[in-house]
């Protein structure tokens, strides 16, 4: 349709509104004949008409497309970044541990959740998450929005899980649990394995018993433990019991025999040097012989089950 045309048919309109309310209001036959009498030619606009060929799409509805209020929601928006374009407007899910919402049918990614995203929604724990809960021991549930209790730990709790403490090998630091294994001298240092570093301080450390059957030397700042057969004598300095007391035994040193008597747990000499030490069973009398250099046969008579001894480890005195 020509723009003249239409303009045409609205004065026409125009017209016959104000013929039929009018106080002179003319027959529809009246308002036929005039309409078929004016050709499209004679027509002239009224001028008093909006023409809405003339108007922007803002000035038609009086509103100016300038002056309208931007809106804040598409700004915030138009900051985030896009995703992939075409999407239902207002719904939203999860992009890794980010929300992502759909704004104008666009995806926009929102900042990653703290403990990750599920089902849209930023969650209050990540799912499966072990934690303590001071004694209690609980786990982050599946859909991320609680915490279910799965102990209430006696001694204590650790890395989401009930713990006992172990100080088998430490001598200091962490116990494995909610405490420590104690706590080093002011020269001390405690060492990743949790032991005080140096253990011992030379040349002021002597050896020391370290229990009834183990002596420690100290030994490049850390104790060094033997095994004592027999048990350790706490002395100045302790040392390893090499001996029962009271016992005999022949022995050779620097090149001559002699008889040992064990005293305090170490043999001693008693009798020599002897040409030779032997052990015999005269008799029925088992006994150690000293030939001394000068003088009589010595005897010690021993107790040795009957026989002589099989090692240097002596017997007990004989009847």
């Amino acid at each position: 349709m020509s723009r003249l045309t239409c303009r045409c048919a609205l004065g026409l309109a125009f017209v016959m509104g104000c013929s039929l309310g009018g106080p002179a209001a003319s027959a529809p036959g009246d308002v036929m004949d005039a309409a078929k009498t004016d050709s499209p030619a004679d027509a002239t606009p009224d001028a008093s008409l909006p023409d809405p060929f003339d108007s922007a799409p803002g000035d038609a509805a009086g509103v100016d497309v300038a002056d309208a209020a931007p809106d804040p929601t598409l700004e915030a928006a138009a900051d985030l970044p896009v995703d992939v374009a075409g999407c239902p407007v207002g719904t939203q899910d999860c992009d890794g541990d980010s929300i992502r919402l759909c704004i104008a049918g666009e995806w926009r990614v929102q900042p990653p959740c703290q403990h990750g995203c599920l089902f849209g929604h930023c969650n209050s724990c990540r799912p499966g998450t072990p934690e303590c809960d001071g004694n209690k021991a609980r786990v982050c549930r599946a859909d991320g929005m609680g915490w279910e209790v799965l102990a209430d730990c006696e001694i204590g709790c650790r890395d989401g899980a009930c713990c006992q403490p172990d100080c088998s090998a430490r001598n200091c630091g962490d116990d494995a649990c909610v405490a420590t294994c104690g706590a080093c001298q002011d020269w001390q240092s405690c060492n990743e394995d949790g032991r005080c570093f140096p253990e011992c301080d030379l040349p002021r450390q002597p050896p020391i018993c370290w229990s009834d059957s183990e002596l420690a030397d100290c030994v490049d700042g850390w104790w060094a433990v033997s095994t004592c057969e027999m048990g350790c004598v706490q002395d100045s300095p302790p040392y390893c019991r090499e001996c029962a007391d009271g016992f005999y035994r022949c022995s050779s040193l620097g090149g001559g025999s002699l008889v040992q008597r064990c005293h305090l747990g170490r043999w001693e000499k008693t009798y020599g040097p002897c040409n030779s030490c032997q052990c015999t069973t005269l008799g029925g009398v088992v006994a150690l012989e000293c030939s001394p250099l000068v003088g009589a046969l010595l005897k010690f008579p021993i107790d040795c089950g009957g026989a002589c001894p099989a090692d240097d480890k002596g017997c007990a005195p004989g009847g």
